[in-house]
């Protein structure tokens, strides 16, 4: 696989848990586990106050 084709596969995969992790808190279904998922993803990806960046 080429670099592009990981960096895609990557970019669809953060994408995708990004958006069940998000529909779960909206419909109530999230647990203790994905909260500390989503956390950690947040963390890893320095999003939060003031921040936006993916690590290089």
């Amino acid at each position: 696989m080429s670099k592009t084709a990981d960096r895609d596969a990557l970019d669809m995969f953060h994408e995708a848990l990004a958006e069940e992790l998000a529909l779960r808190i909206e419909d109530g279904r999230i647990t203790s586990t994905d909260l500390a998922v989503a956390a950690k993803f947040l963390k890893d990806y320095r999003v939060g106050r003031g921040a936006n960046r993916r690590p290089t």
